[in-house]
């Protein structure tokens, strides 16, 4: 009884290189992998080999031999030629990589998840069934490959096939369960297209950052010296600064690709300084990375902005510095300059 089909699938131009069953190699080789079918007649049974994962390469002749291997071990002899040659070409494959989005190392986090828990994009000439490969690996060390079918990582090399839905262009989507469990790491997905021929086209890859650890932050202005019912008692308040960092040192780290935000309360009237006065609803204050300072912790200060966050001249009125003016009582002016109302005669005039 027939058990298995050994193979040899040889490409003869224009490169010289055999199909060992994973990858293309330089010697001959034979793969056990050919797997029996029905019945046709007798002691005859037909047989079938998925060829969908084979990387065949485009403009190509290829050679197929095939022995069939009973239950026993016994293998039938080697035929004095190939059985079977064709030669490929077909038309060729691409992808688009529309999310993630560009540019790399864009930096994710729990509340931003839905952007890499997803992964989609578009394609030309791709078969509707395995049309696309998506490759997750996670660059920090360990260094390990995401495959979503048993939802595990793996050290060698693996990806995931993704079906593909017709259309112009067609599109396709994979969605992934939890791959992101380190807590700060940095990642590469790469989409590869496939052709109804199995033919490979070319790669598109994305890096990105997934961080899931809250940022530290410090002020340095204004100091906290306690005063009455305060942390600290001011009169003007024209910066604010401090530092933050990111404590699990992902490089780079996420603060530099968001920034600082800065709020600033009333703690009287509840409003929130809008970089022009305290009004509702709440604002912030954005403080670009590109004015941060330091190799990390980073050191920002809102003097970097527009407009200061707050002044004496931008609080209250009565607390605005008035102009001093000279102070002259009724007691002290001449007589000649006191009120027409007043009981003293007027200076006399000059005879």
């Amino acid at each position: 009884m027939l058990s298995v089909v050994n193979l040899t699938l040889h490409e003869t131009a224009p490169v010289d290189q055999y199909w060992n069953g994973n990858a293309w190699q330089a010697g001959a080789v034979e793969f056990s992998s050919g797997v029996i079918g029905a019945n046709v007649g007798g002691t005859t049974f037909g047989w079938s080999y998925d060829a969908t994962a084979v990387s065949f390469f485009n403009a190509s002749t290829y050679t197929v031999s095939a022995r069939g291997v009973d239950a026993a071990g016994n293998v039938e002899a080697a035929h004095g030629s190939f059985d079977i040659k064709f030669y490929l070409e077909a038309p060729q494959p691409s992808v688009t990589l529309d999310q993630p989005t560009a540019p790399d190392l864009k930096h994710y986090g729990p509340a931003t998840s839905a952007s890499v828990l997803t992964i989609l994009g578009t394609g030309q000439n791709l078969r509707s069934a395995k049309g696309v490969r998506v490759t997750l690996q996670r660059l920090t060390e360990p260094a390990s490959y995401w495959f979503e079918p048993t939802q595990v990582w793996m050290s060698p090399s693996t990806f995931t096939d993704v079906n593909v839905v017709a259309g112009s262009p067609q599109t396709w989507s994979l969605v992934l369960t939890t791959p992101y469990s380190v807590f700060d790491a940095s990642y590469s997905v790469t989409a590869t297209p496939v052709n109804n021929a199995g033919l490979l086209g070319t790669p598109i890859s994305r890096t990105f950052v997934f961080d899931k650890t809250v940022p530290a932050s410090a002020f340095t202005n204004p100091a906290v010296v306690a005063c009455q019912g305060a942390n600290a008692c001011l009169n003007a308040l024209p910066t604010i600064s401090g530092t933050s960092s990111d404590p699990t040192n992902v490089s780079p780290p996420s603060i530099q690709s968001t920034g600082v935000k800065v709020r600033l309360k009333n703690a009287v009237t509840g409003n929130y300084w809008n970089g022009s006065a305290f009004a509702a609803p709440i604002s912030e204050m954005s403080i670009d990375p590109a004015s941060f300072s330091g190799a990390g912790p980073f050191t920002w200060s809102t003097a970097t902005l527009a407009a200061p966050p707050c002044s004496t001249a931008r609080t209250t009125r009565s607390s605005r510095t008035r102009p001093t003016r000279r102070a002259t009582t009724r007691a002290s002016r001449p007589p000649w300059r006191r009120s027409r109302s007043s009981t003293t005669p007027r200076r006399p005039s000059a005879s």
